[in-house]
């Protein structure tokens, strides 16, 4: 395919809104599966347990045995926010004198659907020298947190041997990710009429920002190591407490974010948090049953064995395409790696165009990147599948 005929895909799947919360996935699918269609793959619908299309996926078996390895890209975006503050309408894949493509979800990931569609075609033409089994999935329902497209695929396919997602990026592949665990405390205390000439001194609302403050001036373990050279870190997310003027509360939520390493592990993210609560209520004098703590879902920190091939492959494609200065590095945010890594799936979780304000006000991408990023993955495929010894 031309770089303007790829371009024109991306400009194409950028102009539909699939938006998490906004948008349903249904035209944006639709667009992906006729364009998968024309590219001579063979789409499979994913649906989760509410028989809802979630993503779609193609199968590229070699006639050769050897490893199996996922592309995967996702079709919703983040939400666009502001449209007044976009300098070019979020939908309008507008390009810039600068060669910028503009438009939500065309770093994340719309430009990686148009470049794994591409490849797919060409591994097609080369089945009969294929060792081993390609994927090709493009998920919904990522953005939402839900995962419901990939959740789909691996209730279908389990034995995989890596996934390379088509996160945006341009100087490094991204080999690992720091992980997370999340908590809501409740707090509780006694509701009162605000006005009331009766002294409360027992406001849940209250007793949520004092923890808060007490919480933010501790300091974590120790959590840097090899490749998390970023460290651990403990944010405040979200505080609800009642509404209007005239209570006092008597529960409030806190919740908290904490993002792991390999030393700083679920585990000890959890026995720090229980820590700080029973200092707190010992330093105030509440009662166990004035903070409750619910755990929710943790995903760990995770990074790709320097050795796997996988790893490898697309390492040293990037770097005899576009320069030795290509680097490997562990991503702070987590990200759907960090869900396979949960699963015992390795994931590089990070290579592709280079991309501005990704979630962002006028997220844009660099059309000149098109070329190396397709030839560097191009270079790792032929490494995994048709180099055999």
């Amino acid at each position: 395919m031309k770089h303007q005929d790829l371009v024109n895909t991306i400009q194409k799947l950028v102009r539909i809104p699939s938006q998490a919360f906004v948008d349903d996935n249904d035209a944006i699918l639709s667009a992906v599966k006729a364009h998968m269609k024309q590219a001579g793959l063979k789409p499979i619908t994913l649906t989760n347990q509410d028989n809802q299309e979630v993503g779609l996926y193609s199968v590229l078996k070699g006639v050769h045995d050897g490893p199996s390895y996922v592309l995967n890209a996702c079709v919703d975006t983040a939400p666009t926010g502001d449209f007044e503050k976009w300098s070019h309408p979020p939908f309008s894949g507008d390009i810039d004198n600068n060669n910028r493509l503009y438009g939500r979800g065309s770093s994340d990931s719309k430009a990686a659907i148009a470049l794994f569609t591409e490849l797919g075609k060409e591994l097609q033409a080369l089945k009969d020298k294929i060792h081993g089994t390609l994927y090709i999935l493009f998920d919904g329902d990522e953005h939402t947190g839900h995962f419901g497209g990939i959740k789909a695929f691996l209730g279908q396919h389990n034995n995989i041997d890596g996934f390379m997602i088509g996160y945006p990026g341009h100087d490094e592949v991204c080999v690992g990710a720091r992980g997370f665990a999340r908590a809501e405390l409740t707090f509780h205390g006694r509701a009162q009429h605000s006005g009331s000439s009766k002294v409360n001194n027992q406001n849940a609302l209250s007793r949520a920002i004092q923890f808060a403050s007490f919480l933010e001036a501790q300091a974590l373990p120790e959590s840097v190591c090899d490749d998390f050279k970023q460290g651990a870190r403990l944010s405040l997310t979200e505080v609800n407490a009642g509404k209007g003027y005239s209570i006092i509360q008597d529960v409030a939520h806190l919740k908290v974010d904490m993002r792991l390493t390999k030393k700083f592990n679920a585990e000890i993210a959890q026995a720090f948090l229980e820590r700080q609560i029973t200092d707190f209520k010992t330093r105030t004098g509440l009662e166990n049953s004035d903070i409750d703590i619910t755990w929710e879902e943790s995903w760990p920190a995770y990074v790709v064995d320097d050795h796997h091939p996988m790893r490898r492959a697309l390492v040293e494609a990037a770097r005899a395409e576009i320069g030795h200065h290509i680097g490997e590095k562990v991503c702070g945010p987590s990200n759907i790696g960090n869900y396979l890594a949960s699963h015992g799936i390795p994931a590089l979780c990070g290579f592709g165009l280079r991309y501005q304000n990704m979630h962002g006000t006028d997220e844009a991408i660099d059309l000149s990147t098109i070329e190396p990023t397709l030839n560097s993955y191009r270079g790792a495929l032929s490494k995994l599948f048709l180099k055999r010894p």
